[in-house]
């Protein structure tokens, strides 16, 4: 039997050990017929409590038992994670009036396929057959709730209908998840129809709140009166939203020791003390670590899509600029923001690219062009190097190319663009550094005037993220502008000097190749970088550079 609480917001039970929260309601019951058991027929009262109901479809040929067991076996086969075997105890069979009065009930009683309390019901929707809750004659949905020990999420969410208008925020720590038995296959007009999709904190969902991971930031603001155009194209591709997740404060680069207002998700790889990487933390985590989602998206400014999949082994696609539509999403830098997404199977991202970006071109034709960065490449322990040059003999095979050796640095120095002498690294030094941290800075400034003529004082923020807003606001905006202006020019050196057709592939290799513990700042091979991004910044500065967090130094 089940056992059955009542939480407030919705009733709650728990089945074969596993607990469950009942969804809004989908349909009424009419009753046609007594209730059955297994014994013959009975006068009990319509059942309360975990069901299974199977729908007869309308005109329905043939054997009327013959179809019930075939959707019982159906069910069994599924292996869909919500339905299990202890809601078929009660059963009910629905349909139209007309379907409804062609059973035998007496025959029906004889020849039950499995020990049940059994009722006959006329519903005015066709439901597909799966778990549902009844309350009196009123048939619920219900979803699993799945502990989250990864502190992957924020919190999960729940649809108040079946439009996914608008969603409220459940308990902390458990996420809801509906049965995939509610859903249709896959089309070409929803072609994500049943997949669970989580949604990185920065990104707005009507009913629910947006932290950015900022206690002040998700308290001012409350719930959102609107869902942001990138997740809205996942509803209507027919993704089924179960959570947010989460980000690294204001989605700005920060490592697990930095994080203050709210804790670091853990990565499930290794020891499950490594490094998660990267701002879009919560949503890779929650795909590498949980087999009943399918997809998470994040978003990229200066790697937080890339350095996270790399870090905990999952694909990760960050997309070029200009493919998402970024309304209603927390910016960091709007020349550097894009919307990116996570998954554990290369396939399936194909069918989610597709469908969240709007692609509709086919492969470029062959013959591909594959240039691969072969200076990034020795900076990698030989055992990963072995795994990539597997990687990228499979490739060569499948593109029937062989990778041409590739040195940027000088093709940058044959190219000369526009009159450069410098070297790339030299040009490049700080370019994408001001482009951030001016938009960080200018894109927080209306939270934090707003907030403190309400409250008096500045919103509180993790110590990394304060240090970048006093860079960002020391840049003027001849930086900012001259930034820009390199940021293109190298953009169309790519364009014009390297991906010279649509069929080129850079292979470049992500992640970092020493191990990073959640509990040290930066592995050592990254210290040197970090010093020297810092040090170049100091001429951008009319006031002396504010010194790094105490708490980074060695």
């Amino acid at each position: 039997m089940a056992d059955v609480t009542n939480t407030g917001l919705a009733r709650s039970f728990s089945s074969a050990g596993i607990d469950y929260d009942v969804l809004g309601p989908v349909t009424t019951l009419r009753v046609l017929g007594s209730s059955l058991t297994s014994n013959g027929l009975s006068t009990t009262a319509p059942l309360s409590g975990p069901a299974t109901i199977l729908t007869l479809p309308p005109n329905l040929p043939g054997d009327i038992l013959a179809h019930l067991k075939s959707r019982r076996d159906a069910l069994l086969e599924s292996r869909d994670d919500v339905w299990n075997e202890n809601f078929l105890r009660s059963t009910v069979i629905a349909g139209t009036a007309d379907e409804i009065g062609r059973l035998d009930l007496q025959t029906l009683s004889a020849n039950l396929p499995w020990q049940a309390s059994w009722i006959v019901a006329q519903s005015s929707a066709c439901l597909p057959s799966g778990p549902y809750f009844l309350h009196g004659l009123v048939a619920h949905r219900v979803a699993r709730l799945y502990e989250d020990p990864l502190d992957a999420f924020m919190f999960g969410v729940q649809s108040i209908d079946s439009h996914q208008s608008a969603f409220r925020e459940c308990s902390p720590g458990r996420i809801s998840v509906p049965s995939r038995l509610y859903y249709a296959n896959p089309s070409l007009d929803r072609p994500l129809c049943g997949k669970r999709v989580a949604v990185k904190d920065i990104y707005h969902i009507k009913g629910t709140t947006t932290s950015a991971s900022s206690r002040a930031f998700r308290s001012f603001y409350g719930s959102r009166d609107a869902t942001a155009p990138m997740v809205q194209r996942l509803i209507d591709a027919g993704a089924v939203v179960v959570g947010k997740t989460r980000t690294a404060q204001f989605a700005s680069g920060e490592r697990t020791r930095d994080w203050v207002d709210y804790s670091c998700p853990f990565n499930p790889r290794g020891d499950g003390y490594l490094e998660p990487d990267g701002s879009s933390t919560g949503s890779a985590a929650a795909i590498a670590g949980y087999s009943w989602l399918d997809f998470s998206i994040g978003s990229d400014t200066l790697g937080s899509m890339v350095c996270p999949a790399a870090s905990q082994g999952i694909f990760g696609i960050r997309p070029t600029h200009g493919l998402a539509d970024l309304r209603d999403v927390v910016p960091v830098s709007e020349r550097l923001d894009t919307a990116g997404f996570f998954s554990r199977s290369v396939s399936e991202a194909v069918t989610f690219s597709c469908s969240w970006y709007g692609q509709t071109e086919k492969m470029p034709e062959m013959p591909f062009r594959l240039l691969s960065v072969t200076e990034e490449f020795q900076k990698f322990h030989q055992d990963q190097r072995d795994i990539m040059e597997a990687f990228i003999q499979n490739l060569e095979d499948w593109t029937k190319a062989k990778v041409e050796q590739f040195d940027i640095k000088m093709a940058w120095s044959e190219a000369s663009p526009a009159g450069s002498k410098a070297s790339i690294n030299d040009y490049l030094a700080t370019t994408l550094a001001r482009v951030q941290l001016w938009g960080s800075y200018h894109n927080s400034l209306p939270f934090r005037q707003a907030y403190k003529k309400q409250h008096g004082h500045e919103p509180y923020a993790n110590p990394l993220v304060r240090f970048k807003w006093e860079l960002g606001e020391k840049l003027g905006e001849e930086d900012f502008i001259a930034a820009c202006a390199e940021q293109d020019i190298y953009r169309q050196f790519l364009r014009e000097d390297v991906l010279t057709d649509t069929s080129t592939i850079i292979i470049y290799p992500g992640g970092s190749p020493d191990a990073a513990y959640r509990d040290a700042y930066f592995p050592k091979s990254l210290k040197p970088v970090i010093d020297r991004w810092s040090s170049r910044l100091d001429h951008h500065f009319i006031n002396e550079r504010p010194a790094w967090p105490k708490f980074q130094k060695e």
